[in-house]
């Protein structure tokens, strides 16, 4: 059996594996075929991350399990370092740590929930920038007295350790100043859905640029991207299957960037309004075909393969294929034969 390392599952609300049964039952089927990683994403209001990655830890024993990604908005630091240490302990030491930053974009556009009066997802990079040093240092069994512009802990400390001596921590990468903090303070990124082979190259240089600035030693960093992935024996219909979720991905402002580096032209505004007004059927044709072979593994298992190979040739250092469609068991398999 060929296998192919340092690879890994994700998923995204409606497309693929959905249920909870189903997100689980896959991963178990990721583990066979010897895929390394399964990071769960967290979508308000859809299913929780850390329930579900609990399940896989105690259905596997070897694929890690990654938040991909939490926020410190609606979870505080210390809820946070108890969850992961939580699930390191289920997991025997499997899990990293996805964080994002839960910032003003995903406020407005995602319902992150403000159910606390008068709370504001504002300043989404200092609360990542101190909600890592307060795990990092839970999460190290330090006793924990932090006073500072976002957060203040006193005294705090963790009533039990996890299994690994230090959780990775990787950041939901979103914009340039989140790519700087990266190559700051994380251990690796998830680059965005709907990436592209020259988006992919200007995030690991603006990762890199910054640590080598921190004085952080080469390969620090980790670059994990979720990458759509779209199966069928007719490369046009497995193209046309990933046109409803490509379409939604570029109406949140966040893939501006992706638009353009790469130079995709759509017109969102059109895309906008068909997602709105209940017409997604519309998406097949303000989609392009280019756009999705641009920024999915999309088509025949060959075409699959070879275009996760272009990912890590452009210095994705950990594909996660985020399998579509009803046969998303056969897409896993594609990697093992």
């Amino acid at each position: 059996m060929q296998t192919y390392s340092r690879l890994g599952i994700s998923y995204v609300i409606g497309h693929g594996p959905t249920t909870a049964r189903e997100i689980i039952d896959s991963a178990i089927l990721a583990e066979r075929y010897h895929f390394t990683w399964a990071f769960m994403p967290e979508h308000y209001y859809d299913r929780e991350s850390p329930s579900i990655l609990g399940a896989i830890a105690q259905s596997t024993s070897t694929l890690k399990i990654g938040t991909g990604i939490i926020n410190p908005y609606s979870r505080f630091p210390s809820l946070i370092a108890m969850t992961i240490a939580t699930l390191d302990e289920l997991s025997q030491g499997r899990v990293i740590l996805g964080l994002g930053s839960g910032g003003v974009i995903g406020s407005l556009t995602h319902g992150i929930p403000n159910e606390f009066v008068n709370q504001k997802s504002d300043y989404p990079l200092g609360h990542l920038r101190e909600t890592v040093e307060i795990v990092r240092r839970l999460l190290a069994g330090e006793t924990v007295t932090f006073h500072s512009k976002y957060y203040s802990l006193d005294g705090v400390q963790l009533h039990f350790k996890p299994v690994q001596s230090k959780i990775p921590i990787y950041f939901g990468q979103q914009g340039p100043k989140m790519m700087q903090l990266a190559g700051q303070v994380a251990d690796g990124v998830l680059i965005t859905l709907c990436c592209t082979v020259p988006y992919v190259r200007d995030v690991i240089h603006r990762v890199e640029d910054s640590a080598q600035a921190s004085n952080r030693k080469p390969g620090s960093v980790d670059f994990a991207a979720r990458i759509i992935t779209s199966l069928a024996d007719d490369p046009k219909e497995a193209i046309k299957r990933a046109k409803q979720l490509v379409g939604r991905v570029f109406i949140h402002p966040g893939a501006k960037p992706v638009m353009d580096i790469t130079g995709i032209k759509l017109d969102i505004e059109a895309i906008k309004k068909a997602v709105d007004g209940g017409k997604s059927e519309r998406l097949n044709e303000l989609v392009p075909d280019e756009v999705v072979e641009l920024t999915t593994a999309s088509g025949t298992k060959r075409r699959i393969i070879d275009r996760i190979e272009d990912y890590r040739e452009a210095g994705v250092t950990h594909p996660l294929i985020v399998p579509i469609g009803t046969n998303y068991t056969e897409i896993i398999r594609c990697f093992a034969s």
